[in-house]
């Protein structure tokens, strides 16, 4: 419902109720570490969508991605603005949130034909969720597992021929490790990346996953994790 609630009175009594603590758009993991709330939710992204006479117009609820199927009437075409994930931490007894923003993951994918390895699409997130957190000890950083999606229309010629480039929707998981102190990322691993690649009769129709950065790849192979913990750490 976009916030956060504090729920008082008897769990099996009928004397129970609900307070708006602090307003969280996409609301979804929570934790108490002494004396504050910690809680993390979703930005949404910005949209465009298919008018259906070549051009983008505005995205509704009921507009899907299509990959690997043709774009439709409706349909989702770009992420003009990706999805972001939000942190707040709340004083336990109420007041002013301190929020930080993490900033928008993007995604590359890259032309598997290309032997270069340049020729390549740079996605920005549609959609990312924070499965779970942990707040650890002291309060200055949060471990958090995502998963997110990236997804991009195919790109036609003049009367949807020929067909350039394909629908790409890729989906990864990521750990990361955030610093409250200054706000930003300390370390990300992307421990998974899956990609859908639309019809075969393109101009260019073969993709994958660009590579993680040195260091920000799995050790052991591509995983997605679900939860997170740390030692002594609240979740």
């Amino acid at each position: 419902m976009g916030k956060v609630v504090k729920v008082s009175g008897g769990i099996e009594g009928n004397d129970v109720s609900y307070q708006d603590f602090a307003p969280l758009e996409r609301a979804s993991v929570v934790t108490v570490d002494g004396s504050r709330v910690w809680a993390a939710g979703t930005k949404t992204a910005v949209a465009l969508c298919s008018d259906g006479n070549s051009g983008t117009g505005t995205c509704t609820p009921a507009s899907t991605t299509r990959c690997p199927l043709r774009f439709s009437n409706g349909s989702i075409a770009a992420t003009m603005q990706g999805a972001q994930i939000i942190v707040q931490s709340i004083p336990l007894g109420g007041g002013m949130p301190i929020t930080i923003a993490l900033p928008t993951r993007r995604e590359s994918m890259v032309d598997v034909d290309d032997p270069g390895g340049q020729h390549s699409q740079v996605l920005r997130a549609l959609g990312t969720i924070p499965l779970d957190f942990v707040v650890l000890p002291g309060g200055q950083y949060i471990g958090i597992v995502t998963k997110s999606q990236y997804y991009i229309e195919e790109l036609t010629g003049s009367g949807g021929t020929p067909v350039y480039l394909p629908c790409l929707d890729a989906q990864t998981s990521d750990w990361l490790l955030l610093d409250v102190a200054t706000s930003s990322v300390a370390q990300r691993v992307r421990t998974d990346c899956k990609l859908v690649v639309g019809p075969s009769d393109d101009i260019f129709p073969d993709w994958k996953c660009d590579d993680a950065p040195a260091g920000e790849g799995p050790q052991f192979g591509p995983y997605t994790p679900i939860s997170v913990g740390g030692l002594f750490g609240a979740r």
